[in-house]
């Protein structure tokens, strides 16, 4: 239960930090000092994807998952986040990292 939980904590603070990434530049023409923070995070994570390297908060949410008992998700999205199928007016929206596709 406790890696569960843990698991669902690094998911939601790996979206946070995926949405200070898009929006962080512009609360930085705001509050200029977190501009200090923002270039930081983008040059890692830019540094991340030239390399083709993982995301180490995906790997900690894998390991948590796998530690819990739960089975681990393949890909990058997890489905915990992206992953449910949504009613639209096109038909049903299903997850992109799904294996029934």
């Amino acid at each position: 239960m406790l890696y569960a939980r843990s698991a669902d904590l690094v998911a939601i603070t790996h979206a946070a930090f995926i949405v200070f990434l898009l929006v962080g530049g512009f609360v930085a023409w705001r509050l200029p000092r977190l501009v200090l923070v923002h270039i930081p995070a983008v040059v890692v994570t830019a540094a991340l994807f030239a390399f083709g390297a993982d995301c180490p908060l995906t790997d900690l949410e894998k390991y948590l998952r796998h530690r819990s008992g739960e089975p681990a998700y393949r890909g990058a999205l997890s489905p915990t986040i992206c992953c449910r199928e949504r009613p639209t007016a096109f038909g049903p929206l299903r997850c992109p990292c799904s294996s029934s596709w």
